[in-house]
């Protein structure tokens, strides 16, 4: 399976801005910044677009995507592998690759549904649309998907597209960190938790990690919460 690093968090950062339309996703700098800054807020980061070199290996027919995308008979989009449309996106191929992740996503494929969420929520060749993006977002991180779980931390904790909730945003940060692989983007995960950690006092810290066990524990992965 592949996995694809798309924007992740660090702690650098204090304030939020919009991902310029024209940055390419997998651009080396960062690209956005979370709130503004104040006392209150946490030096929760921002996003960074994936590098290259930060994939799993890929097949090699998928550095040859088409310069045409297939049709049908009667001229609709036939869909393209999830590896193709991961390069597309990679190129920062944003409108082109949209309609195959929606064909993707509309077959219950989670890779593509959780691109289409990221998309919506940095406004990546779509009208950004935090609403629509956490409402993606949700039964994918749901799913137990890393990526998916953090940016709904971010979501969460800035309260894009959903009502702020510090302690929530601390429970998906932690499911996330649990479920990433060890490489940079676990990094993040964990100094973006470690930030909002840092902030709540002591009985909000517990509630928060209350219900990730409680999270886990559904799936039959409370043990997990203790390896960390």
């Amino acid at each position: 399976m592949t996995r694809v690093l798309i924007p992740l968090l660090t702690v650098s950062a204090l304030a939020l801005m919009p991902l310029a339309a024209a940055a390419p996703a997998f651009a080396q700098e960062s690209v956005f910044e979370l709130g503004n800054r104040s006392d209150t807020m946490p030096d929760v980061s921002e996003y960074q677009s994936v590098r290259k070199g930060l994939l799993l290996e890929e097949k090699k027919e998928d550095d040859e995507v088409l310069e045409k995308d297939p049709m049908d008979d009667e001229g609709k989009p036939v869909a393209l592998t999830y590896e193709a449309v991961l390069k597309l996106y990679k190129d920062g191929q944003y409108e082109r690759a949209l309609p195959h992740l929606e064909l993707l996503a509309s077959g219950g494929h989670m890779g593509a549904k959780e691109i289409l969420g990221i998309m919506y929520n940095l406004g990546q060749g779509v009208q950004k649309d935090p609403t629509k993006a956490y409402e993606m977002l949700l039964p994918v991180a749901d799913q137990g998907r890393a990526l998916a779980q953090h940016h709904i931390g971010v979501m969460t904790f800035t309260g894009a597209g959903t009502p702020q909730d510090s302690i929530k945003a601390l429970m998906w940060l932690q499911l996330a960190l649990i479920n990433y692989p060890d490489g940079p983007e676990k990094d993040a995960a964990r100094r973006d938790r470690d930030s909002v950690y840092g902030r709540l006092n002591r009985r909000d810290r517990e509630n928060a990690m209350l219900m990730t066990r409680e999270w886990l524990t559904k799936r039959g992965e409370a043990h997990l919460l203790d390896m960390q």
